[in-house]
């Protein structure tokens, strides 16, 4: 079986998943989104209000979580 011939049947066995394919490619794209957000909101705990001695950002910060 040549590799044109095999990426074709792969294709063809991928097309009936297609959907389920790219909802799936949604949710990661989300995901990382998500995941990329915690260390900047984590930074900005860290530097106003452990380094900069606010302790009412952290009282805030805590009773939203």
């Amino acid at each position: 079986m040549s590799n044109k011939e095999a990426l074709r049947r792969l294709i063809a066995l991928i097309r009936n998943y297609k959907k389920t394919i790219v909802i799936i490619m949604i949710c990661l794209v989300v995901s990382t989104g998500l995941n990329l957000c915690v260390p900047l909101l984590s930074s900005s705990i860290m530097d106003d209000g452990f380094i900069g001695g606010n302790k009412i950002l952290l009282i805030k910060r805590k009773n939203a979580n």
